[in-house]
């Protein structure tokens, strides 16, 4: 019964494989750079977005799907990472908490946006032959219906 006991407690647990909290402290201690970096503004993730466009339009089967740069919208640039486009993405979005920090302060908290912001949430290969399965892809109204 002991042994058993032993080697329960000794075999590896789901619950304790993942820690936001440490991974941030590992990414902080790792990528220690104090310079201060300042949050993008709503046009530099607009020009971000419209460099990927220029470059991603060199392929004739991204140009079709998206014609001009105003038809690649951070709900197109997040459905084409296959990210959760409702989701408020950092990086290409604007969030509540972007603020002023240090690089590796920055570095730190990046490393947890993935869970926080729900990103790598809902997140479903599309084809002609995979429906949407996902309710929270839906654009939104845009007509104020």
């Amino acid at each position: 019964m002991k042994r058993a006991i032993l080697l329960a407690l000794l075999l590896p647990s789901p619950v304790f494989a993942y820690n936001e909290v440490v991974h941030a402290f590992i990414t902080r201690r790792a990528l220690p750079d104090a310079s201060r970096v300042t949050p993008p503004s709503q046009a530099d993730l607009d020009a971000f977005r419209e460099l990927f466009w220029r470059r991603a339009s060199a392929h004739a089967g991204f140009l079709e799907k998206y014609p001009t740069a105003r038809s690649f919208t951070a709900w197109e640039f997040k459905e084409f990472l296959m990210l959760d486009p409702a989701a408020r993405v950092h990086g290409l979005d604007p969030t509540p908490d972007d603020v002023p920090l240090t690089r590796g302060e920055l570095l730190g908290r990046a490393s947890r946006w993935p869970d926080d912001d729900e990103r790598n949430r809902h997140r479903y290969i599309r084809d002609p032959r995979t429906p949407r399965r996902c309710p929270t892809t839906r654009r939104p109204s845009t007509s104020g219906a």
